[in-house]
């Protein structure tokens, strides 16, 4: 089975409905504006709170798939000299998504498939938690595996429920995402916020061409193979809009607006241009073709240009997008 790389999906503030959190002193502290106010600030940490759900779960996704690549996805269990990969699934990210769909806030096309995946994430904690106490104890080198091969079995069944649930729970959520998008760049734009608008079309242009790896299917192994193409097109996007964010941060009529200062930005620029210099590397190396004699090696995994070092740089990028729009 091929490892699929994850993606961290940005945490996407809903720029048109932040304000002012601070209430206002006296007997008029509780106008209709201000009441609205805490409503849209209780939607952005509502619809956050299933952000940090959504890339725990791809976390979790990537963990099970390591697992299964270590242990089959045979009812039989492979032999292996090394400890299996056991997921590890922490209570308090159930406990959060539980508070966060039980509360006052509702929004139904999330809190809904959240409820419906809830009781096999628990199923799956219960199961990977008795599967860490098996290897830890080394109770498999006692009993010849015959406990491990029984969870393994029950992680099979599990495992498709899960993979059926949440399934349906990131589609939910990825078209939340997408109209949350779209409706923060309508204001920006409104409001000529242009670093601001600039980050987010970055930042998808970047998404895209992760995407494009997962849709070819490639990792460090056989991205020579890939189709340079369609890389070269999303590339020149990514250039593009890098181009118009960084004009737009280095204008101060737009830092004071925007409320930035230049140096803001120095780990943010410092990791795309790292982005960027993977990127070329990768579209140079998959040009030069797959045969081994167009190399002086075969690259390692962390190798600036191979997908695990393209989405690596990105994951950087989004952690430093976050900074940017929680320094605010």
């Amino acid at each position: 089975m091929q490892k699929k790389l994850s993606i961290l999906l940005i945490l996407f503030i809903l720029f048109f409905s932040c304000g002012n959190k601070k209430n206002s002193e006296g007997k008029n502290s509780d106008t209709s504006d201000e009441k609205s106010q805490k409503i849209d600030n209780a939607e952005i940490e509502k619809y956050n709170s299933h952000v940090n759900f959504y890339n725990k779960l791809i976390q979790i996704d990537e963990n099970i798939k390591d697992y299964f690549e270590a242990a089959g996805i045979e009812k039989k269990l492979k032999k292996s000299e090394k400890v299996f990969p056991i997921p590890v699934i922490n209570q308090n990210m159930i406990d959060e998504i539980k508070k966060n769909i039980n509360g006052e806030v509702k929004m139904e096309e999330l809190d809904n498939p959240a409820r419906n995946l809830l009781p096999v994430l628990e199923e799956i904690k219960l199961l990977t938690d008795e599967l860490q106490n098996y290897y830890k104890s080394e109770e498999y080198l006692k009993d010849g595996l015959k406990k491990g091969r029984e969870l393994h079995l029950k992680f099979l069944e599990i495992g498709k429920k899960y993979s059926e649930t949440s399934k349906a729970y990131k589609a939910a959520f990825e078209k939340k995402a997408l109209e949350q998008r779209k409706k923060s760049l309508q204001k920006l734009e409104t409001e000529n916020k242009l670093i601001k608008y600039n980050l987010i079309i970055f930042m998808d242009s970047g998404e895209k061409f992760l995407n494009e790896i997962q849709n070819q299917n490639l990792d460090f192994k056989n991205y020579f193979s890939g189709t340079p193409e369609k890389f070269k097109a999303l590339q020149r996007e990514i250039e593009d809009s890098f181009l118009n964010l960084k004009k737009a941060s280095e204008d101060e009529n737009f830092l004071r607006k925007e409320k930035f200062q230049s140096s803001d930005f120095t780990s943010f620029m410092l990791y795309t241009e790292r982005f960027i210099k993977s990127i070329e590397t990768f579209i140079a190396q998959m040009e030069a073709g797959n045969a081994s004699q167009n190399r002086e090696r075969n690259p390692l995994k962390g190798d600036t240009g191979t997908p695990e070092n393209i989405f690596n740089e990105y994951n950087n990028i989004v952690e430093e997008y976050n900074k940017l729009l929680n320094s605010e």
